[in-house]
């Protein structure tokens, strides 16, 4: 519609038709009839296409009310399902709840997991290093041994010469330092056997001068015994004389008692000093011995002890002597 108004405006043909028609120029009235007959088409065109369009949004308004009701349909079951998901919501927020906690939890056991995998990774990376390092050693101590083999070769017959000549002198020093050792672990062990011997010899002096003392005693006792018992019998014989008052005969019997009780117990002493001397004189014999066997054992173990101390001697010079030939080179 607005379209056909426009034909009514200053620049219409229309108004341009009425103006020639005016002027009475025909022939400028059919050219502007002619064009508004164009025009004319030109705008019955253009309104078939509004008709055409026109429908085709009351088609796309019909298609837009179905997809509403649609809409209104699926708003009603959002609704509906919210109701449920509403009722539900209490359990699901508990849920919510413990899987929170045991997300939180395993958050921790990974932050965990991972700082130990951190340590791990650093470890590792540390031990690559080093292996790299080591090989990296390995590599170079490899090409020294080599270098060194073949300086070795080189010197061998050199070094023999050295080391044989070298262990003679050693050996000698060696053989003097252990004979000297000997001698003085010898000397020692010979002079504590003399002294022992002394002691013994001595202990065994004893024991026989009291063993002689012990036997004059005995023999004193003997005889001792012998005149009690010559008196006890002439004094049985003679019984008046205890009746009587003979202050002579009563001294020289009590004299006799007791020296035979002095005798005795003096024999006594004696047996007890010379049982005493000889477990003495037995401890004394075992300490011989068992010094004896020690001195033995310390022998045996200085042999051994110097055959080491030989031994390592010699690797030690074997391996100086490597050392310096080495270096010298």
């Amino acid at each position: 519609m607005s379209q056909l108004l426009n034909l009514e405006s200053e620049n219409s043909p229309l108004k341009k038709a009425s103006l020639v028609f005016k002027d009475d120029n025909m022939g400028d009235f059919e050219l502007a009839f002619r064009e508004l007959t164009t025009e004319l088409a030109m705008k019955i065109n253009e309104t078939d296409k509004l008709k055409l369009e026109l429908e085709e949004l009351r088609h796309e308004n019909y298609e837009l009310s179905g997809q509403l009701e649609k809409l209104k349909k699926t708003s009603e079951e959002f609704t509906y399902s919210f109701g449920i998901l509403k009722q539900n919501s209490q359990d699901l927020e508990k849920k919510y709840y413990q899987k929170r906690d045991a997300l939180t939890k395993l958050q921790l056991q990974y932050k965990i997991e991972a700082s130990k995998n951190n340590s791990l990774r650093e470890d590792w990376q540390k031990m690559t290093v080093e292996k790299a390092d080591l090989i990296r050693k390995l590599a170079a101590f490899e090409e020294k041994q080599r270098h060194d083999l073949n300086y070795i070769h080189k010197i061998t017959q050199k070094l023999g010469q050295l080391k044989i000549a070298q262990e003679m002198i050693q050996g000698d020093v060696q053989k003097v330092k252990e004979d000297m050792t000997c001698m003085n672990t010898l000397t020692k062990s010979i002079d504590l056997a003399q002294d022992n011997e002394k002691k013994f010899e001595e202990l065994y002096d004893i024991i026989q001068n009291l063993k002689t003392e012990k036997s004059i005693l005995e023999q004193e006792n003997i005889k001792y015994k012998a005149k009690a018992e010559k008196l006890e019998f002439y004094v049985i014989g003679n019984e008046p004389l205890l009746k009587e008052t003979n202050l002579a005969a009563k001294v020289f019997l009590n004299q006799c008692q007791r020296t035979s009780e002095n005798l005795r117990q003096q024999i006594v002493m004696q047996n007890d000093m010379i049982q005493h001397l000889t477990e003495k004189l037995g401890k004394e014999n075992k300490a011989n011995l068992k010094l004896l066997t020690t001195n033995e054992i310390k022998e045996q173990e200085l042999t051994v002890l110097k055959e080491k101390i030989r031994k390592l001697q010699k690797s030690r010079n074997s391996l100086e002597l490597w050392i310096s030939d080495s270096e010298s080179e």
